[in-house]
């Protein structure tokens, strides 16, 4: 029995896991943030491997937007004066490779005759005619320019590490390969280097936010900062501030809680021990096996800290009882009935809620998959911590009375509300669940998965006003290629391969979500715009851009050195109303599909829009299936564990077969209004129209474990009530509330109020993900205390077993 192990062993246990716990604790600096969006992305997804071959075709996208707005516009002396200062202030910031900018464009509508290497900073020009050109220029427009000329954008390229652009390439053809072994050997070399790269992203950051502070008094409004590399820091800003600062004072919440509540420094802190442990134990192994957290895995640590949280409530409910109860036992003997008393029911509660978390080991988004690893592994580590360690701390500090406990305790407050609105009326109490669970499921139908990387930020976020401003006076925030590929070299840069670009492009123009479109065949048109250009071969204008050094670089970026392979460049307004992702795909194809002169390029859609809408489609098929794979392993530990208690304790003479049909029949009972609490936070996620997302998808997992830990602590305390009343169901209702539902308003409370600290986060997903959980822990207790005793009035079930 693991009462007599503790006994036996107390010192030893305390002992070994405060040692794994400073062990594994030494780790935890070396604990990192992955906030990349690569690693978002479904690995399953065969568009991401086609998505990754292509990506050793094209240069970097490691590149920083940061936006400067002037009311009068930029064609001026003095705004261009003004442009060359923030430029060059820019090309001296630490890891700047280059900067692209309106002053780059060579302009060829001035005169006749194009002068080579006329920008708007040369002597003698038009500002009024360069205006005009490069506000309906095929590249500038939407990228370096707004259409009214106020907006120009400053495009600052980091200068990566040498040894990580290698790597990184090695490593992708070794994926594009399936060269498994290949791809393990660079990945320890590409994880260093990527070291390298994050800080010269921090460098780089901050020194441009500097600049933005600097230059912010000449313009119109404040910089704007945009792109990958901010975007990357910023995340990392946001998870390692949540983790650090909601752990602390969730932490604390939860201590000023347990000593509200119990008034003992026993029950105050070693509660709060234990449910750290397992928190420092899983991050410690995580950080020494050199994973990272995410902005997935981040919700980690506290959700694993107040899953176990009821357990200890349990525990220190269970020894008050036995204390209060006045039998004579002993401290010890106390101590060991408490652990016997509510061992079964919460192995059977953790193992259940561990299968919920293993089923997100189905997902192919790698931090998902980790998520249900780590929180599977630390539900058992947990539990081990509240059956070894709390009452092995617990065995040598002496007995502890409390006088508000009372050997025939009654419910209080709330708890007792709840059980008169039971006994009062069952009926009523069941049809409000159904009701609830009807009007929920209606909800889920009208869930989507259509939401948008702009809203995991608030508007007050500098994120957040750099992603709004691209996306609403620029051309977009969110890259898609179209990618076609001929046999014939030298293809793209002929009449019909160009003609085959703009057909390529040709459906963009009908998706008013579309920012801006940029290829081969809008730069050879703004050549031919020049009148002595116009007659040129699109061959000829090729090579002409090929030896301008300014133009040379946006080849490079819409086609291959050898001219057998060219993109379309897209750019989507994140920020469109009307923005549907897998609407504007299938539109794409069909149309792709029916040009003739796209029938031997093999045309295919890549980039981070399509991944994202692939992800996003992933997470709902997942959720349907995990949702069933839950509910399945539940019910089938709720038959095992009522089988085992029915074969102990069943009647003589009762047959084996009986005892299951029973079992059977009362594990239904238990899950059916356990399903509740997650079908209502999917439905009100519908209702709302909040959409899944990589962290919302979690919610159903942690509801149904949550809500079937109260179900199975209520249904074991009332079968004991019931056979201690003589098969008195009203009783028995009314000594369950009493006992363990106070237990279950006690955890669920403090743990409510750890999620609800959330909402000052400045990141989104961290708020939904503590409003829905909150939701889902009101609406399991909800369950356990009302509609479940209802249920078991009505049906008679379980039945009384002495």
């Amino acid at each position: 029995m693991a009462p007599n192990v503790v006994g036996r062993t107390w010192l030893v246990i305390v002992v070994a896991f405060l040692a794994a716990a400073a062990a594994l604790g030494s780790f935890l600096p070396r604990l990192g943030v992955d906030a990349s969006t690569s690693i978002l992305l479904d690995e399953h997804d065969p568009d991401l491997t086609y998505y990754s071959q292509s990506r050793l075709l094209w240069p970097s996208d490691d590149e920083f937007a940061i936006v400067c707005c002037r009311r009068t516009d930029w064609f001026t002396p003095e705004s261009v004066a003004l442009l060359r200062k923030v430029q060059t202030d820019l090309e001296q910031t630490p890891h700047v490779k280059k900067v692209v900018s309106i002053l780059s464009i060579p302009l060829l509508r001035q005169s006749p005759l194009p002068i080579p290497g006329r920008t708007v900073e040369s002597k003698g020009v038009d500002l009024a005619k360069a205006k005009d050109e490069l506000t309906h220029h095929a590249v500038a427009r939407g990228t370096l320019i707004s259409d009214d000329g106020t907006n120009a954008v400053f495009l600052a390229y980091l200068d990566q590490p040498a040894e990580y652009a290698r790597l990184d390439r090695e490593k992708t053809a070794a994926i594009v390969a399936k060269d498994e072994a290949r791809a393990a050997a660079v990945a320890a070399p590409l994880e260093s280097a990527r070291g390298e790269l994050s800080a010269r992203r921090r460098e780089m950051v901050g020194a441009i936010r500097a600049l933005a502070t600097k230059w912010t008094p000449e313009m119109t409004g404040p910089i704007r900062l945009s792109g990958l590399p901010i975007i990357n820091l910023s995340l990392i800003e946001f998870v390692t501030h949540d983790v650090n600062w909601f752990g602390v004072g969730c932490i604390a919440l939860f201590t000023l809680a347990f000593a509200a509540i119990y008034r003992k420094l026993r029950w105050t802190t070693l509660p709060i021990v234990a449910c750290t442990l397992p928190v420092v134990l899983i991050l410690g192994s995580m950080a020494a096996l050199g994973q990272k957290l995410t902005v997935i895995t981040a919700n980690l640590p506290l959700l694993l800290f107040v899953m176990m949280l009821p357990y200890t409530v349990y525990f220190a409910e269970r020894y008050r009882e036995r204390r209060a109860q006045g039998s004579g036992e002993s401290h010890t003997e106390s101590t060991d009935g408490a652990v016997r008393d509510i061992w079964l029911p919460c192995l059977y509660s953790c193992t259940t809620t561990m299968a919920g978390f293993a089923s997100l080991l189905t997902s192919g988004v790698k931090p998902v998959w980790w998520f249900g690893l780590m929180m599977t592994i630390g539900l058992a580590v947990g539990l081990g911590c509240a059956f070894l360690f709390l009452p092995a701390a617990t065995r040598p500090l002496g007995a502890i009375e409390d006088a508000r406990a009372k050997a025939t305790p009654e419910p209080s407050g709330l708890v007792r509300w709840l059980e008169r609105s039971v006994l009062g009326a069952p009926v009523a109490v069941v049809v409000v669940g159904a009701v609830l669970f009807v009007a929920a499921a209606w909800g889920c139908m009208k869930i989507t998965v259509e939401n948008k990387f702009i809203d995991y930020f608030w508007p007050r976020t500098e994120v957040y006003q750099g992603l709004d401003s691209i996306d609403k006076e620029m051309g977009g925030t969110t890259p898609m290629d179209i990618v076609l590929t001929s046999s014939e070299p030298g293809f793209f840069k002929t009449p019909k391969g160009v003609d085959a670009i703009r057909v390529a492009a040709l459906w963009a123009s009908s998706v008013p979500e579309v920012g801006s479109v940029t290829s081969l065949a809008t730069i050879v048109a703004e050549a031919q715009k020049a009148p002595m250009l116009s007659k040129l071969t699109p061959d000829r204008v090729v090579a002409m851009a090929e030896a301008n050094k300014d133009l040379a670089p946006l080849l490079r970026d819409v086609a291959t050195a050898d001219f057998k392979t060219a993109r379309v460049l897209v750019r989507f307004r994140e920020t469109a109303p009307t923005l549907h992702r897998q609407r504007i795909l299938a539109a794409m194809r069909a149309d792709l599909a029916a040009r003739p002169e796209l029938t031997d390029l093999a045309p295919r859609a890549t980039g981070v829009f399509l991944l994202y809408a692939n992800m996003l489609e992933s997470l709902l098929a997942s959720q349907k299936d995990t949702f069933a794979m839950v509910v399945a392993s539940i019910y089938l530990m709720l038959l095992a564990l009522f089988a085992t208690v029915d074969l102990r304790r069943r009647e003589a003479g009762a047959s084996v077969a009986r005892s299951f049909v029973h079992a059977a029949l009362l594990s239904v009972v238990v899950l059916v209004p356990q399903v509740l609490p997650a079908v209502v936070v999917l439905g009100v996620m519908g209702w709302t129209g909040v959409p899944l997302d990589l962290i919302t998808v979690t919610i159903a997992a942690i509801a149904m474990g949550v809500g079937i830990d109260a179900a199975i602590q209520y249904t074991v305390r009332y079968r004991i009530e019931l056979d201690a009343t003589g098969g008195d169901r009203r009783a028995a209702v009314t000594r369950s509330h009493a006992t363990i539902g106070r237990s279950i308003w006690i955890a669920t409370s403090i743990m409510v109020a750890g999620f609800v600290v959330l909402v000052v986060s400045d990141f989104v997903p961290t708020v939904m993900f503590g409003l829905f959980n909150a939701l889902a822990m009101l609406m399991g207790q909800f369950a356990a205390l009302t509609v479940l005793p209802a249920l078991f009035l009505l049906t008679g079930l379980p039945r009384r077993t002495a």
